[in-house]
């Protein structure tokens, strides 16, 4: 499952250069990413100052805030923190 994360990572930052922002509910992806290289923080809230923003879920009153984040160029990724079986895959 790193592979995916860290290639899904890297396509929504698009080659920026800014620093990738983990919610604390997902805060096990930041070691994984700063491993190989990505600036990462853990951030309870979006910053305008990343360049991707990844979180567990989003309530109503974030939605307007991350929907701007994304129109202005930003990363969304939106996932769960806890690791799939290794035969969940089709193929």
């Amino acid at each position: 499952m790193g592979p995916f994360l860290l290639n899904a990572v890297r396509w929504l930052a698009r080659g920026q250069t800014g620093k990738v922002g983990v919610n604390t509910n997902l805060k096990d992806l930041c070691p994984l990413l700063s491993e190989h290289g990505l600036q990462c923080s853990l951030e309870p809230h979006l910053n305008s100052y990343l360049c991707v923003y990844c979180c567990k879920a989003y309530s109503d009153k974030e939605a307007k805030q991350l929907q701007e984040f994304v129109a202005e160029g930003g990363g969304l990724l939106i996932g769960e923190p806890w690791p799939l079986p290794l035969g969940w895959l089709p193929w």
